[in-house]
């Protein structure tokens, strides 16, 4: 049970970090065994073998479904072996390296079927999905069961396009939680136009300018006045309404295909989380974009071709090598590793006009400006460092603050794509001891998801999804209620709620056992454990860009919905609210740890069960969904929260966070 102190690690969500601005983040993977759903960062394998699925190693077999065309793939590693270190390959090269895999129709149908039973049986958002937007948020209402089937019926020409379109309809959702990543088609390749573009406003006019331009430095801060012919604001905001998933505000999702900076691996850079329009890990729709931009007085044109790179030229020789090793199922299917920002090596550490750093701790800095405190907060995937480590040292970054008189505390949690749940909660618990951490969960319950949980439990798995004693009823109460459900029955319950004209069954409200008592350890550990910071929400606020998910929503909309704590968002659009962070969700999962978790209870074989894809392919969903704290029946992944105040960048503070937390800190009267 203590690994699941962990906090039950968003791994999956964190992945989704770089799929956000899709799937650009990695060349390498790791090797070792997924612990379940005990550490949701953790990047491993799990062996999901079973003799009555279609999981067939294709490594041994001849492809019928190569095309019997020029060999792009061939080409591309002959090509490579002329010049192995400055080699990038060419666009239509990778394109027809892809297309080279003929659509195998029965193939698909499983791929479909599977994806289905999965969303069907756990997405607890499947039927709130097809009610139209609240107001605020910009997407599209979708029956994505009916969205899946209608798939089949596209006569494909290449297995490419058919798993391209799977990920393209999983994004209608705009849920930053679930996608689809095919690895033969997503993590082999990076596309880079070494160009970072930002938004500006001055005077109440928007306009687009260069923020980093590796290839010629000389065009940083020009203005983009059209892209490929059309209004520069005109082509980002279609891009960012039609091939983003990040957030269900499109202001959220145009501050992702853009950049900006912020804490990541320890140091200031362009966010791996945002810079979407021009870099990405799926193939774009053309091999350049052109770009007419005002420096100054000048006007000149520029085009921009993608750069293309990759870790594994060696790897192929053809395209039936390249279908083996990086296409056809394994029988460990690989995770990517996100942790690599394009290899960037370029920080902006340097930048920062103000602020002294008090205390750091690699993912999260504590800095001190006259009387202002600032927080950090960069990300919560802690891997495998030991929780109370993290916390201790959390606190002693607020302990610090307070010390050297910090009067104003702002909380910077832009760029944040959430991870470990109890650290999360341990903040809000820190910040204000005399509430419950948490917010109210629940999950979808089908006669299917049933039988998993009364095995679970019945079998005291603990180490299983499906156990229900390892979580407690919730309760508004500062101990967060001690009922824990000690058999399925009381966890599952007797719940049902119409969404999308639809009647489904979710358990009873629920937060986890554990977390509590490891945070009483903690505080008990420390000599001044008695010693409350000095603050109170009229002292705070939080800065955020609304690339804030997941656990960081834990943070953002409890501080903000329980507390009172004033909110400020960056960016977006000028004439627009702006939400002060994206899908909360709840936790995350994946295919592969759904798989193990059903083989662990013996339902792997059950027709109503998901099946191993036969590709080498990833889902990732959210499997509990959390409620408003005021409102139990709020579900909050669909509820749209606009900051109370806006801020937005110029040419001096897109480079220079600490000019905004001064902006933020001016905000708060005390």
């Amino acid at each position: 049970m203590k690994s699941k102190v962990l906090g039950l690690l968003f791994f999956s969500l964190i992945l989704s970090l770089k799929l956000i601005h899709f799937f650009w983040k990695n060349d390498n993977y790791h090797e070792s065994r997924i612990e379940l759903h005990k550490k949701r960062d953790t990047n491993d394998i799990i062996d999901i073998n079973n003799n009555n699925t279609h999981n067939n190693n294709f490594k041994n077999k001849k492809f019928k479904n190569i095309k019997k065309e020029e060999d792009s793939c061939a080409i591309i590693h002959k090509n490579y072996l002329k010049d192995e270190i400055n080699y990038n390959p060419n666009f239509d090269d990778v394109k027809g390296c892809f297309e080279s895999f003929n659509y195998d129709s029965n193939r698909a149908q499983r791929i479909i079927d599977s994806i289905k039973k999965t969303l069907e049986n756990f997405y607890p958002f499947l039927d709130q999905a097809k009610e139209p937007p609240q107001g605020g948020f910009t997407f599209d209402s979708t029956d994505i069961i009916r969205e899946l089937d209608s798939l089949l019926l596209n006569p494909y020409e290449s297995d490419f396009k058919f798993m391209d379109d799977i990920a393209s309809t999983l994004m209608k959702l705009k849920d930053g939680h679930l996608f689809f990543i095919s690895n033969c088609y997503n993590q082999i390749f990076t596309f880079d136009q070494q160009l970072t573009l930002y938004s500006a406003v001055k005077r109440g006019i928007q306009t687009i300018k260069i923020l980093n331009d590796d290839a010629d430095p000389s065009l940083n801060d020009c203005e983009v006045v059209l892209i490929d012919g059309q209004p520069a604001m005109s082509v980002l905001t279609n891009f960012a309404n039609s091939q983003t998933f990040i957030a269900r505000d499109l202001g959220v999702r145009f501050n992702s295909i853009l950049g900006s900076i912020g804490l990541d691996n320890g140091k200031f850079r362009i966010s791996q989380f945002t810079q979407q329009f021009t870099k990405s890990r799926r193939l774009p729709s053309k091999s350049y974009n052109s770009y007419l931009l005002k420096c100054g007085i000048e006007m000149k044109i520029i085009k921009r071709y993608w750069k293309i790179n990759s870790s594994f030229y060696e790897n192929f020789k053809d395209s039936t090598s390249y279908w083996n090793n990086f296409c056809a199922a394994t029988t460990s299917i690989r995770i990517p590793d996100v942790f690599n920002d394009f290899n960037s090596e370029k920080t902006f550490d340097n930048s920062l006009s103000t602020g002294n750093l008090i205390h750091d701790a690699t993912f999260a800095r504590f800095y001190l400006s006259n009387d202002i405190g600032i927080a950090v907060l960069s990300t919560f995937v802690v891997g495998n460092s030991d929780p109370t480590i993290i916390m201790n040292n959390l606190m002693t970054g607020f302990e610090k603050l307070a010390s050297n008189g910090a009067k104003k505390l702002v909380l910077d949690l832009s760029n944040n794509i959430g991870g470990s749940i109890s650290i999360a909660e341990f903040i809000n618990i820190l910040l204000f001891p005399i509430t419950n951490p948490s917010f109210p969960s629940d999950t979808k319950i089908t006669d299917f998801s049933k039988l998993a949980i009364n095995t679970a439990t019945t079998k005291n798995l603990t180490d299983s999804i499906f156990y229900a004693s390892q979580y407690k009823s919730f309760s508004t109460s500062e101990d967060g209620g001690n009922e824990i459900f000690t058999n399925s029955s009381s966890f599952i319950g007797n719940n049902e709620h119409e969404r999308g004209h639809t009647k489904s069954r979710y358990t009873n409200q629920f937060s986890y056992v554990q977390n509590s008592i490891l945070f009483q350890e903690v505080f008990n550990s420390r000599k001044n454990a008695n010693n409350k910071l000095p603050w109170t929400a009229k002292d705070m606020i939080i800065l955020t860009n609304g690339i804030c998910g997941s656990a960081c929503t834990m943070i953002s909309q409890h501080l903000s919905e329980l507390n009172g704590v004033l909110t400020v968002a960056i960016g977006g659009y000028a004439n627009a609210p702006l939400s002060f962070s994206s899908f909360p969700g709840g936790q995350s999962y994946n295919n592969l740890q759904l798989l193990y978790s059903l083989k662990q209870v013996g339902l792997i074989s059950d027709e109503r069960s998901p099946k191993p894809f036969e590709v080498d392919a990833f889902l990732n969903f959210p499997i509990f969904e959390i409620y408003s704290f005021r409102n139990n029946l709020q579900v909050l992944e669909f509820s749209y929260r606009a900051a109370d105040q806006r801020l937005f960048y110029d040419e001096k503070s897109i480079r220079d966070p600490s000019l905004l937390w001064i902006q933020a800190a001016a905000l708060i009267s005390i």
